[in-house]
């Protein structure tokens, strides 16, 4: 799925019965995220963004020529599930338990202008492998690792997929539809721990 290259035709090469383009040009593959994941029913899902920034879909002229690629250097009698959508939202409910030395009560830095348990959020979501799963014991890892929490609680974490509405989920880990995650809302508290 990485070696598309939007705008570019395919040619059969008889030596290894395949399609294959011409010529490699590496500015024209625009496919920079993709996940394969097999369901049940002998479907592939293939997940995918483009290389722009943001986690961005294909467009639709986009989407069309991929479709057609996969369709001539796919195996043959596979069915693919195409997923080309926004990242999927979640929104946050915590509780953070802080050094009052450190932070003050809206999670800033006392001696910078960031606040580390947004931050360490930010990087735990930014850093989930496309098409990987948010956990919450890592994620709440990633918060009590942060610069002055002494502790934190995850009191709720909703998920929207692409064009659905937020449910409260209630497992461990969270697969997105997308392939990747944003975080929408946090709704934080900050307890000083004195």
């Amino acid at each position: 799925m990485l070696d598309y290259q939007h705008g570019y035709d395919l040619e059969f090469n008889p030596a290894t019965y395949r399609f294959d383009y011409a010529q490699v040009d590496e500015s024209a593959k625009i496919i920079a995220f993709a996940a394969v994941r097999q369901k049940q029913d002998a479907v592939t899902k293939l997940k995918i963004y483009t290389n722009k920034a943001g986690n961005v879909p294909l467009t639709e002229a986009e989407h069309s020529a991929f479709v057609a690629y996969i369709g001539k250097v796919g195996a043959a009698g596979i069915h693919y599930e195409f997923i080309n959508q926004l990242p999927d939202e979640i929104q946050l409910t915590l509780q953070v338990i802080f050094n009052p030395l450190v932070l003050d009560n809206t999670g800033k830095r006392l001696n910078a202008d960031s606040y580390p348990v947004r931050d360490a959020i930010a990087n735990y979501v930014s850093g989930i492998t496309f098409g990987g799963v948010l956990n919450r014991t890592r994620l709440i890892d990633a918060i009590q690792a942060a610069d002055g929490v002494d502790d934190v609680i995850l009191t709720e974490i909703q998920h929207r997929p692409n064009g659905g509405s937020f449910e409260v989920v209630s497992g461990q880990n969270i697969e997105s539809i997308s392939g990747s995650f944003i975080v929408d809302l946090i709704t934080d508290t900050y307890t000083p721990n004195v």
